[in-house]
């Protein structure tokens, strides 16, 4: 499936050509900075505009599910609540798709968005991590190494 690494953040993007699909969307580093309630300002209406033709849901790999809710709540999206997470491929099992429309997946890491995206055969979009002055070294450390991947998940998926 097509792999899109787009340097702009979700709001910054022109997605007008997704019509007629099936949109998980992760949270942290996507739309929000991890861990966090801080939602940027322009997602709301990006959200909006990507749901007035296709159908979207939010996702996090998070285990605070009620953050997950709740933030689902506050920009009128639905969300996926699944006991597993990207990039394991039953989490497409949790996504309703009674049309069978095309799956895309927008996020900001490769290992998981990514990976997820390619194991169920959708079109993946990576934009650029939202960050947060609070990051921890952890938080840190692992958008390096997804950083550092991303060119080996892109190189494996050519050969797949």
């Amino acid at each position: 499936m097509a792999q899109e690494i787009i340097e702009k953040h979700l709001w910054e993007i022109d997605l007008g050509d997704i019509a007629e699909c099936v949109i998980l969307i992760d949270i942290d580093g996507t739309i929000a900075v991890a861990d966090t309630d801080t939602v940027e300002s322009g997602v709301s209406e990006a959200l909006q505009a990507l749901q007035e033709r296709n159908r979207v849901f939010l996702f996090s790999n998070n285990i605070n599910g009620e953050r997950l809710a709740s933030l689902a709540r506050s920009l009128n999206v639905p969300h996926i609540a699944s006991s597993h997470r990207k990039p394991d491929p039953r989490v497409l099992r949790d996504i309703p798709n009674e049309d069978n429309w095309p799956l895309v997946v927008i996020g900001d890491k490769a290992l998981t968005d990514g990976l997820f995206a390619e194991f169920v055969a959708a079109r993946f979009i990576k934009v650029r991590r939202v960050r947060g002055a609070g990051e921890s070294n952890l938080q840190r450390f692992t958008y390096w190494v997804d950083d550092l991947s991303a060119p080996l998940v892109k190189a494996i998926k050519r050969h797949t």
